[in-house]
């Protein structure tokens, strides 16, 4: 069974349950107060490969370097391409 976290609008306390995906808790745990309880979006993991072997997932650090090293290169190119541009005024 799924996993759940719920978190109470009321004393503003979290817990998990396991239950089906078509069941839905509404009553706090904590302080009892019906109607209370909204399910917290649960965080998928995705790995994400580049590398040639597709079973080879990279670490999030990796990629976020990766991510930063082309955003810099996509600026200084932007860079270079405003400075030769002529502007009317």
């Amino acid at each position: 069974m799924p996993e759940y976290t719920y978190r109470c609008d009321n004393c503003d306390k979290t817990h998990e349950a396991k239950h089906s995906i078509k069941e839905r808790l509404t009553d706090c745990v904590f302080c009892e107060k019906p109607d209370s309880l909204v399910r917290v979006p649960s965080i998928v993991n995705i790995a994400r490969t580049i590398s040639s072997e597709p079973s080879a997932p990279q670490k999030a650090g990796k990629i976020v370097e990766e991510y930063i090293k082309e955003q810099r290169e996509e600026l200084k190119k932007e860079k270079r391409e405003l400075k030769t541009k002529e502007y009317k005024t």
